[in-house]
């Protein structure tokens, strides 16, 4: 039995589950981590303070509950400036400051990271745009490189096909941060990805065959699962979630324009990366704001379909969620998570908005007994739950037999 070390930039639930996996069977020596808390105290005066908002309280509060759910003794929390950096940087739709909030906070939290002691472990994992500086610090053992998103110069491309050049920019990667991830990719032992989409994307840029570990993503069936019984006093429209990222990357200037002037209610839950796709929603549209997974799972008992209309999309973990709560998933051919998927959901190409209103028009309130086959058929087909995608990440990467 061997032992590893985790450097997360961002604590998205992929890394968390293989952290938590690892720490579980005693293998885990040191997991570097994004240092959240003084930015959230500084939140938290502020609010304090301030006038009083029910977002940023109910945002403080899912994140002082998931940094306490996630802690780990073998934590060494760091960059505590990347926190002030990313959320800053999100803040002003222009190219340069998405550079900043989108890119160069994952630079200065490899700095600090590449300066840590990862002790006694024999592999190294780490995230994209995070791990250069890390990499070279520890030559010395298996480099496992973390594969979140699209190959970076395969995002660019698909924007630009999308929107355009002048309206893509804002959320392409600069040239710069596009070779910073061919050489951490270049550094790596192994390229760790969750299915077909993303490996065709690195064979095409020359990364060989053995170097790419391919493993689905898991999801938490005991959170994301039918309701015991049907819920009454539900809406006669039909009632449409879209969990994301409000940005172009997951397409939902399309899906807005899907849904307009439709029967039917739209609500987008995730954080407002560009801030131009809902400046002039429809009617039917609402904005939730980031949701905690006890109230994810709470709105998708209230929902009738899940959409997301990824141009470009590594493999979304929110459609296997969706999936599990017995609701029928509509995304694209370019988002990974669609090959888990069975023909009980809708598969449309990316970028058509014809496409997407005729999924919508097809759709149709479903039974109580409906839901708990899709629930039951999405588990069938592939998505495990989080322990055993960890025991599956830490075997293929020789941590454990």
């Amino acid at each position: 039995m061997q032992r590893i070390a985790i450097s997360t930039a961002f604590d998205e639930n992929t890394i968390r589950a293989i952290a938590h996996g690892a720490h579980e069977r005693g293998v885990l020596s040191r997991r570097a981590i994004r240092n959240q808390s003084p930015l959230l105290a500084a939140a938290h005066a502020a609010h304090v303070i301030g006038p009083r908002s029910e977002t940023l309280t109910r945002f403080i509060s899912n994140q002082r509950n998931r940094i306490a759910s996630g802690a780990l003794p073998e934590d060494i929390r760091v960059a505590p400036s990347a926190e002030l950096v990313r959320v800053l940087g999100g803040r002003v739709s222009s190219p340069v400051t998405h550079s900043i909030g989108n890119a160069r906070w994952k630079v200065i939290f490899d700095r600090v990271a590449s300066r840590v002691d990862f002790g006694d472990a024999d592999a190294l994992i780490s995230m994209p745009g995070s791990s250069l500086r890390t990499f070279e610090a520890n030559r010395n053992r298996r480099l496992i490189f973390h594969e979140i998103d699209a190959h970076p110069r395969t995002r660019n491309d698909l924007l630009e096909q999308h929107y355009g050049r002048r309206r893509a920019v804002a959320e392409m990667f600069p040239d710069w941060f596009v070779r910073r991830i061919e050489e951490e990719i270049s550094l790596s032992t192994h390229v760790l990805v969750p299915g077909r989409v993303v490996a065709d994307q690195m064979l095409a840029h020359g990364i060989p065959d053995s170097k790419i570990i391919r493993i689905p993503y898991g999801v938490d069936p005991t959170v994301f699962k039918p309701e015991n019984e049907p819920r009454g006093h539900r809406s006669s429209r039909l009632q449409i979630v879209c969990t994301a990222q409000i940005s172009l990357r997951k397409g939902i200037p399309f899906l807005i324009e899907a849904v307009r002037g439709k029967n039917v209610d739209l609500t987008l839950v995730g954080q407002v990366f560009d801030r131009q796709i809902v400046e002039r929603l429809p009617s039917n549209v609402t904005l939730a704001g980031i949701l905690s997974a006890p109230q994810l799972a709470d709105l998708y008992a209230e929902s009738d379909l899940f959409v997301l209309p990824s141009v470009e999309d590594c493999f979304s973990l929110v459609v296997a969620e969706a999936a599990g709560a017995g609701l029928p998933v509509v995304t694209t051919n370019e988002n990974g998570a669609h090959e888990v998927l069975s023909e009980r959901h809708t598969i449309v190409n990316a970028g058509s908005v014809s496409e997407l209103a005729h999924a919508i028009d097809s759709s149709h309130k479903l039974s109580h007994a409906e839901r708990r086959l899709i629930s039951t058929e999405a588990l069938e087909r592939g998505w495990s739950d989080w322990p055993t995608y960890a025991g599956s990440v830490l075997r293929a990467t020789g941590i454990i037999e």
